[in-house]
């Protein structure tokens, strides 16, 4: 479980005050090469106590953000390891990132900065401080600062490299797990949508291979009209069944009609995760001349 250090700010605002979190992996050390990241956040934060006579910590206006770094074993000054400031009206300038680091997220309007260290090392141990500067009611600036934090840097142990080798094969595993899983479940998705069958069916004069007895009423025209149609009824079996019904389409691949008129209709009867059946229309009638000759369907199966 991860863990964090937050530092409240030395000067107190009657409203507010600075606050600095650092994550090292739950500690408060560097272990190089085996420490992945380092996470700093500095930010302002209502204040859990106040005191009503210290007026001139209240921010009308934040004018920056820092985090600031003196090195372990150094003598020089701090360093400015995140600096978030004004630059214009209306824009803010970031700089002075440590090797490795980036901006994760920021908004200087509410004095919050969060940075994040890739690899660090013995170059990012030292004390570090989170400073918000800005102007108060008056105009007159004012900076907040935390107490100081330390981040050590360790040589790694025998203990601490096998404690990181195990760490790595459980995340190792953890990842097999989950790419087996997202492999399976691709696997299935393609299984499902990649389920498509096509196919013809083929008519031929229905005066002869449409039962007169077999009739039914076409009512699907505007105005609610209807014409008496005989019909056949066929069905289809997929070559392999779907998971769900699927969706089925058709058109009209060959047509050849010879007469003086034509009058024909196709509905779909139903469809099952097996297979499907189409109903092939023409008007019923003693004159043949309302007939096609030849009628070729394709038609479509494609998963919902």
């Amino acid at each position: 479980m991860t863990t964090a250090i937050m530092m409240a700010g030395s000067s107190l605002g009657e409203h507010q005050k600075p606050q600095m979190k650092i994550d090292v992996e739950g500690t408060t050390h560097i272990v190089a090469p085996l420490t992945e990241s380092l996470n700093l956040t500095c930010s302002l934060v209502p204040a859990a106590a106040s005191d009503p006579k210290d007026k001139k910590a209240d921010f009308k206006t934040i004018t920056g953000v820092y985090i600031d770094l003196k090195k372990a074993g150094s003598d020089d000054e701090e360093a400015d390891v995140a600096k978030m400031t004004i630059s214009s009206p209306g824009n803010a300038t970031l700089s002075g990132l440590l090797p490795r680091a980036t901006i994760i997220e920021f908004d200087l309007s509410k004095g919050f900065i969060k940075v994040g260290v890739a690899e660090p090392d013995i170059n990012h141990a030292g004390t570090y401080t989170c400073k918000v500067a800005g102007l108060n009611a008056a105009d007159d600036p004012v900076t907040l600062t935390t107490h100081k934090t330390s981040v050590q840097h360790m040589t790694p142990e025998m203990g601490d490299i096998i404690e990181h080798i195990h760490g790595m094969k459980k995340e190792i595993q953890q990842q097999s797990t989950k790419l087996q899983q997202q492999s399976t479940k691709l696997a299935d998705m393609e299984e499902r949508f990649g389920h498509v069958e096509t196919g013809t069916l083929s008519f031929y004069r229905p005066s002869n291979s449409f039962s007169a007895s077999d009739t039914y009423r076409y009512n699907k025209l505007a105005a609610g009209r209807s014409y008496n149609m005989r019909y056949k009824d066929t069905t289809v079996a997929f070559s392999k069944p779907y998971t769900t019904p699927p969706s089925i389409t058709w058109s009209v691949g060959f047509l050849y009609d010879g007469r003086t008129y034509l009058m024909y209709s196709v509905d779909l009867m139903s469809v099952s995760t097996k297979s499907f059946t189409l109903r092939v229309g023409v008007y019923h009638s003693a004159i043949t001349d309302y007939m096609f000759d030849d009628l070729v369907l394709q038609w479509t199966s494609i998963p919902k």
